[in-house]
């Protein structure tokens, strides 16, 4: 798996706290969540794009 580390950096986050993409989704950092949900969302076959940044913009509202 690849690792950005100017996201971790921005994130503070290590690694190890990532695990796989249903943790992620399940994650309190809220940069690792929103990564996880824009890679769950995107293969989907029916996601807009809109539709995934407009459910972002939602949870960013939330949660930050």
């Amino acid at each position: 798996m690849a690792y950005n580390e100017q996201l971790m950096k921005f994130g503070k986050y290590e690694a190890y706290e990532v695990g796989n993409i249903y943790q992620a989704l399940e994650s309190d950092n809220y940069v690792i969540n929103v990564v996880a949900q824009i890679i769950k969302r995107s293969s989907e076959d029916d996601a807009k794009e809109s539709e995934i940044w407009r459910e972002i913009n939602e949870y960013l509202k939330r949660n930050v």
